[in-house]
C-alpha cells in the first residue's frame, strides 16, 4: 500500500463509508505530496480539516452512469495535475523535519568532487571538524591547507581526527577486494596523511591533530558551522560507494555524531 500511494502518479482516495483505513492512506498521501481526488457520495459530509481538498460527490443513479457524469469530473482533476506538472503542495509544506532536514544520498560520490567538499569548509567561521581512517581525499583537495590555515588564524577550531597505524582495528576495518591496494599500501598512504596534517598543525597552532589509538571511526566525519556531513564505511565497498548523510547542526542525528567525535578525540593521542 506505501509504495502504491509513493509510486503512482496519482491517488483516488473512495471516503464513502468513513473506513479509518482509507482516511490514513489519504494522510500518507497528502504528507507525500501526492496528487490526490476523493471521492464521497452525495449526502455525505467531509470532515472539516479536509474540506478544502479537491473532491467528487458522486451518485449511483443511471443517468449519472449513462451521462458519466463524475467520470468528467474525475477527468477535469486529473487534466488540472498534469497542467501542474503533477506537483501538489501538501499541508506539510514549509514545516521543518523533526530530524533537521536529513538528506541521503546513495553513494558518497554522488555528493561531488573536491570543490563541493571544500564549499563545506569555505563558509566555517567556528569550527571544522574532521574525523576518519586517514582524511586522505582532503589532503588532496585544491587549496586546502591554505583555507584551514586562514580559518584557525580567525579563530576557527579546528581538529583533525585520524586512525593512528598501529591501532589494531585497523585491518579489520580495510577489506582489500573492495580496496585499491594492499592493506600495507593503506598503512602506507595513512602514514603519508599523519605527516601532512602533522606539518599543518605545527604551522598553525589553532590546527590539532589527534590519531585513534582505541576504539574506531565507522564513518568519515565533517562537522562544520550549520552542518555535518558522515559517509558510512561499509566493509564490502569503497567509500566513494558508500552512503552518505547530510544533516542540520540542530538535528538529533548531527547531536549523535558530534558525541561520536567527541569521544574518539577524549580517547586520542596526541601528536607529538
Amino acid at each position: 500500500m506505501f509504495r502504491s500511494i509513493l509510486q503512482e502518479t496519482f491517488c483516488v482516495a473512495i471516503l464513502t463509508g468513513f473506513n479509518p483505513n482509507v482516511f490514513y492512506e489519504l494522510a500518507i498521501a497528502q504528507a507525500a505530496n501526492r496528487p490526490t481526488v476523493i471521492l464521497l457520495e452525495k449526502g455525505n459530509v467531509l470532515p472539516f480539516d479536509i474540506q478544502d481538498l479537491r473532491c467528487v460527490y458522486y451518485d449511483l443513479k443511471i443517468r449519472s452512469y449513462d451521462e458519466r457524469t463524475y467520470v468528467d469530473q474525475l477527468v477535469r482533476h486529473v487534466k488540472t495535475f498534469d497542467q501542474m506538472g503533477w506537483k501538489v503542495t501538501g499541508p506539510l509544506a514549509g514545516y521543518p523535519s523533526s530530524e533537521g532536514d536529513v538528506k541521503l544520498l546513495e553513494t558518497a560520490r554522488k555528493f561531488g568532487g573536491p570543490d563541493e567538499w571544500m564549499d563545506l569548509i569555505h563558509p566555517a567561521e567556528r569550527e571544522i571538524l574532521l574525523c576518519g581512517v586517514s582524511l586522505s581525499e582532503w589532503r588532496k583537495s585544491k587549496n586546502f591547507r591554505d583555507v584551514v590555515r586562514e580559518k584557525a588564524r580567525n579563530g576557527c577550531v579546528v581538529k583533525l581526527l585520524v586512525m593512528d597505524p598501529d591501532n589494531s582495528s585497523l585491518r579489520s576495518l580495510i577489506n582489500e577486494n573492495a580496496e585499491e591496494g594492499t592493506f600495507e599500501d593503506i598503512v602506507s598512504s595513512l602514514r603519508t596523511a599523519i605527516t601532512f596534517f602533522r606539518k599543518l598543525a605545527e604551522s598553525e597552532p589553532g590546527v590539532e591533530l589527534r590519531l585513534i589509538r582505541t576504539g574506531s571511526p565507522h564513518f568519515n566525519l565533517t562537522l562544520v558551522d550549520g552542518a555535518a556531513v558522515a559517509i558510512q564505511y561499509l566493509y564490502s565497498d569503497r567509500a566513494s560507494q558508500s552512503p552518505l548523510l547530510r544533516c542540520k547542526e540542530s538535528s538529533s542525528l548531527a547531536r549523535k555524531f558530534r558525541n561520536e567525535f567527541e569521544s574518539l578525540w577524549s580517547s586520542s593521542g596526541i601528536v607529538e
